[in-house]
C-alpha cells in the first residue's frame, strides 16, 4: 500500500470539514471518499473497504463511536484503521474512542501537519501488518507442504517395509530411538510390537557401553532362531 493508491473514507456532517480534509490529504497523493453521515459511511465501506477512515465523533443520528463499532463488527472492515475527529479532547472521550475500536485521535480545529503525520503513521503500520500477515501465510503454507511431503514419504517407506521380505531396522544411537519392521520381528521370533521395549532397552544398554561387536553378533545370530 502506498500513498499514491491508498483510499481514505472521510466521515463528517460538516461540508467544510470534508473539503478541508480532502484538500490536505489529496495533496499527499491519497484518494478521498467523502461521507456526510454515519449511514452513508457504512454503505460506502460495505461496498468497498477503504484503507483508512477519518471519522467525526459528533454527528446527528448515528455518532462516530457507533459507526466505528459497526465497522469493527464486519469481517470486511474490522481491520480498517479508524482515526477519530473531535473537538472534545477530554480523557473520557478519547478512552471511549479507543474502546470503540479507534486507533488514534485528531482534535479539532484541524491542523494539516497533524493530520498528515497521523494518517501517514497509520498507513505505514497497516502496510507493515499486511506484509507480516503475508509472510506468516507463506511460512504456514511452506510448513504445510513440508509436512505433507513428509507424510507421503513415510507412507511410501511403510509400503516398502510391508512389501520387502527382508527385515528392516533403524536405530538412532544418539536418541535411543529404535524402529523394527514387522518382518524383522518375525525373524527374531516375536509378534510385531511384542518385545520392542525389551529390545530397545537391551540395545540401549549396549550402545551406552559402545559394545558394537556384541550388537553385530546379536544381529548375525538373530535369523538363526527362525531356521
Amino acid at each position: 500500500m502506498s500513498a499514491a493508491v491508498a483510499e481514505i473514507l472521510i466521515v463528517d456532517d460538516q461540508p467544510q470539514n470534508l473539503q478541508l480534509l480532502a484538500n490536505i490529504l489529496s495533496r499527499e497523493g491519497y484518494r478521498m471518499r467523502p461521507a456526510p453521515s454515519g449511514t452513508t459511511a457504512l454503505r460506502s465501506a460495505a461496498a468497498k473497504a477503504p484503507d483508512l477512515v477519518l471519522l467525526d465523533v459528533h454527528m446527528p443520528g448515528m455518532d462516530g463511536y457507533e459507526v466505528c463499532r459497526r465497522l469493527k463488527a464486519e469481517a470486511g472492515t474490522r481491520d480498517v484503521p479508524v482515526i477519530f475527529l473531535s473537538a472534545a479532547s477530554d480523557e473520557e472521550s478519547v478512552v471511549e474512542g479507543f474502546a470503540a475500536g479507534g486507533v488514534d485521535y485528531i482534535a479539532k480545529p484541524i491542523r494539516s501537519e497533524e493530520v498528515i503525520a497521523r494518517v501517514r503513521t497509520q498507513m505505514e503500520l497497516s502496510m507493515l501488518r499486511q506484509r507480516l500477515e503475508q509472510r506468516v501465510a507463506e511460512r504456514t503454507e511452506a510448513l504445510a507442504n513440508a509436512n505433507r511431503a513428509l507424510r507421503e514419504s513415510e507412507e511410501r517407506l511403510a509400503q516398502v517395509f510391508e512389501a520387502t521380505r527382508d527385515g528392516v531396522w533403524d536405530w538412532d544411537m544418539a536418541s535411543g530411538g529404535l524402529f523394527l519392521s514387522d518382518r524383522w520381528y518375525g525373524m527374531l521370533g516375536y509378534t510385531p510390537g511384542e518385545s520392542r521395549p525389551v529390545l530397545a532397552a537391551a540395545l540401549g544398554r549396549l550402545a551406552d557401553n559402545y559394545d558394537y561387536q556384541t550388537i553385530l553378533d546379536a544381529l548375525e545370530c538373530a535369523p538363526e532362531r527362525t531356521r
